[in-house]
């Protein structure tokens, strides 16, 4: 079945400032903020460990472990925004996993997943929103910003840029603007011709 855009809950930038500002848990706000800006699955959030972390190159391993294996069987790295950086640089390094349990055990995703649904209705969504929206939310928008499909395959860790494709609809305007770029070098060597005006006698 294809997938309609109408299917495709993603936040606004103001929702999730709104989100990150409401009184819940301070790790949940971490969560949201550093998934948003990275667009990686629940299942690879919840096992990222700082092993994986690279603040120097500003980038996170997202790998397979002995207990974890992504879902396309492939590794990737993804780069830090200083948004999703300044998660990472504030927070507390309490056992192996980043966004673990206060007693340092691996957060279980349907516990993040319950969480995340109260935040939802609190800033009043609902029904067609989960956490998986941030992963839709990152995709939209880098591509409403002219970031392209492929690139943004390889962000979110697709097997194929096919699967991104679904996120094509959100820049209609730049198959225009792609084009426009072969005219501004060119109109610097040409200058309008202008007829010569007919003098009536």
């Amino acid at each position: 079945m294809k997938i309609g855009p109408f299917l495709l809950g993603f936040l606004k930038s103001a929702q999730i400032v709104t989100m990150s500002k409401k009184e819940y848990n301070y790790s949940l706000t971490n969560r949201v903020i550093f998934s948003a800006n990275t667009g990686v699955r629940i299942s690879e959030l919840i096992n990222i460990k700082w092993t994986d972390v690279h603040f120097e190159k500003m980038t996170v391993r997202i790998s397979n472990k002995s207990d974890f294996e992504t879902k396309t069987k492939e590794e990737r790295t993804i780069p830090l925004n200083e948004k999703a950086y300044a998660v990472l640089s504030g927070m507390e390094h309490r056992g192996e996993y980043v966004f673990s349990c206060l007693d340092t055990r691996r957060r279980d995703k349907h516990y993040v997943t319950r969480a995340f649904k109260k935040v939802l209705r609190s800033v009043g969504l609902g029904e067609g929103y989960s956490f998986h929206c941030l992963r839709h939310t990152f995709a939209s928008h880098l591509v409403q910003r002219g970031v392209s499909i492929y690139v943004t395959s390889k962000l979110l860790g697709h097997a194929s840029p096919k699967t991104t494709e679904i996120y094509a609809h959100l820049t209609p305007e730049n198959y225009h603007d792609a084009v426009n770029l072969l005219d501004m070098e060119e109109r610097k060597k040409y200058t309008a011709i202008v007829p010569e005006s007919v003098s009536s006698e």
